[in-house]
């Protein structure tokens, strides 16, 4: 049932919907056990004919909202010449180079100093079973 429409059972509903299905006048998603229906563009003539709807009644996803225009002089990476600011590199590069001053990477590198095993694998071709 509807939160606001409880007069209207969900049968009679299906049934209208599936009326303007076969019409085409809607589209229909069945997922997770749920409907999901949408008027195409004659659907939504259809139905402002039948409700006896002006034509300057459109449903609120049809229309488009309107951007804010954004004011570019308040933002911070602008200069006052107008040029771009870069970002501070600095920061970055002193933590890089931070980082990579304790790593010993040259020996870290290889199958290392200690002997390679090779073992049976598991199930069928294991030989320890």
């Amino acid at each position: 049932m509807h939160c606001e429409l409880k007069t209207i059972p969900n049968l009679q509903v299906i049934v209208t919907l599936k009326l303007l299905i076969s019409r085409k006048y809607a589209k229909e998603k069945f997922v997770w056990n749920t409907y999901y229906w949408t008027l195409t563009n004659e659907g939504i003539i259809y139905v402002r004919n039948c409700l006896h709807f002006p034509p300057e009644v459109v449903p609120a996803t049809l229309i488009r909202r309107q951007r804010a225009v954004r004011d570019s002089t308040n933002c911070k990476a602008v200069r006052q010449e107008g040029f771009v600011q870069r970002r501070d590199t600095e920061g970055r590069e002193m933590y890089r180079r931070q980082a990579n001053r304790y790593v010993d990477k040259r020996g870290d590198v290889g199958s290392g100093t200690g002997e390679l095993q090779f073992r049976g694998g598991f199930g069928r071709g294991n030989q320890y079973d």
